[in-house]
């Protein structure tokens, strides 16, 4: 349920960005990954509270917005709310990362 909300959180950031900001789905402005980062580490620190954790939501928050803007190239209307984005899209990215990050401390347990 936390990865899922997690995945929302980032995709509605990700839309109010993109709104805000149209020439980021160009790739002539760039997004603010700071915010969708933000975002997947509060929820990291929420969920699992281990140190090394910061480096790996990075990466995923970037791979979260490159599924985001394929979304919205291939499908402008879910800017306009007229079209649902592939929520499930985004929640495997989240999930595959979390339980690939949490390998190592569950070997330790």
């Amino acid at each position: 349920a936390a990865v899922g909300k997690t995945a929302q959180e980032v995709v509605k950031e990700v839309r109010r960005q993109l709104k805000e900001n149209p020439e980021i789905l160009q790739w002539t402005a760039k997004p603010n990954y700071k915010a969708c980062v933000e975002i997947v580490t509060k929820a990291a620190l929420r969920e699992m509270q281990l140190p090394g954790i910061i480096a790996a939501v990075g990466k995923t928050a970037q791979e979260v917005v490159k599924e985001v803007r394929r979304q919205l190239k291939e499908n402008p209307e879910i800017l306009q709310w007229t079209a649902k984005p592939n929520y499930k899209a985004c929640v495997e990215i989240v999930t595959k990362a979390a339980l690939r990050e949490m390998q190592l401390p569950g070997i330790i347990a």
